[in-house]
């Protein structure tokens, strides 16, 4: 079964408080971009095939996993790795639903 609808509507919550809390190497990346962070993280725990390739000019090219294609069981992890990397680095979740 993939993902359900609650959550997903639990997820975009949760990487709006990452984006705005916390950084990465120094960084602010926002929402969109800490979903790619968290799903190539997952992959590499969850040791799941990784999809990087060479781009047109040589450059490596994450195809990555899509969200929507998790089951539920991988995307409860996926939450799990967020609300931890957040209690991690100071994130303080406000609407955890």
């Amino acid at each position: 079964m993939k993902r359900t609808t609650d959550q997903n509507r639990k997820m975009w919550p949760l990487l709006e408080e990452v984006a705005a809390q916390a950084t990465l190497n120094g960084e602010h990346y926002s929402a969109e971009d800490w979903k790619l962070i968290f799903l190539s993280a997952l992959s590499r725990t969850k040791n799941l095939e990784a999809r990087i390739i060479r781009g047109i000019l040589g450059e490596p090219i994450n195809l990555g996993r899509s969200s929507s294609k998790l089951e539920k069981e991988l995307f409860s992890e996926l939450i799990e790795l967020i609300q931890a990397f957040g209690a991690e680095n100071g994130v303080v979740f406000h609407d955890e639903t």
